[in-house]
């Protein structure tokens, strides 16, 4: 093999090696703090008899306030499963462990991740 060919060949090699060991890595999570959490109801009309409604859905958002470091974040979180309150470990002042993608923050509870969605950060 030319000396070209093997330093191609050793090139590839480490950028196989790299890539593998940022697959493999585990998430990066911060510690924040829980500031404010704002309860908001969406009711959604089902039925109506004349102009009166007789049956509607209604569905809960929590807007959280969380503190990481410099960073406030706004981010909207709404239960899968509806009525349902928060985490029993979500109390003001309470540290969470989270991580930020885009415009996703995920917060590790003791029985998994919730995924929120970023509002604002200031």
């Amino acid at each position: 093999m030319r000396r070209s060919q093997i330093i191609l060949l050793i090139f590839w090699v480490e950028l196989c090696v790299v890539s593998s060991r940022s697959l493999w890595s585990e998430p990066i999570w911060q510690t924040g703090t829980l500031q404010a959490v704002e309860k908001k109801v969406e009711s959604t009309p089902r039925t109506f008899l004349w102009d009166v409604v007789v049956t509607s859905t209604d569905v809960i958002t929590y807007r959280l306030q969380i503190r990481t470091g410099d960073q406030t974040y706004v981010a909207d979180y709404t239960p899968d499963i509806q009525p349902s309150d928060l985490p029993a470990g979500w109390q003001l002042g309470q540290a969470l462990k989270l991580r930020v993608e885009k415009k996703k923050m995920i917060i590790k509870t003791s029985y998994g991740e919730i995924t929120t969605y970023i509002r604002d950060s200031k």
